[in-house]
């Protein structure tokens, strides 16, 4: 029998052990993923707006890019906060202009 609990489950049934273990699973899983730089995040930024005919307008708290074909201006961070900042970012060329290359 296989019992799968979440955090909230396992913290709401007062499972001390399970959330120690949960949150240990978490954190470690998540320094695995994170060790992502900020300038391999920036790199790939970089080529997936060269792609999408965007150029870098300005870049101070955040970068914004322009595309001049489309006369779209899309912002985003100069530091990722998350795994899914570059999904994200795609998803919002995809809204803005159609397609993602």
């Amino acid at each position: 029998m296989k019992v799968s609990l979440t955090f909230m489950q396992a913290r709401r049934l007062n499972l001390g052990f399970i959330t120690t273990y949960i949150t240990n699973c978490f954190t470690d899983t998540q320094r695995r993923i994170m060790s992502k730089s900020s300038s391999k995040y920036y790199k790939d930024l970089k080529v997936l707006m060269k792609n999408n005919g965007f150029t870098l307008a300005r870049s101070t708290k955040h970068l914004v890019w322009n595309n001049s074909d489309e006369n779209v201006s899309i912002s985003t961070s100069k530091t990722p906060r998350g795994v899914m900042a570059i999904n994200q970012i795609r998803r919002d060329i995809r809204r803005k202009i159609g397609s993602v290359m």
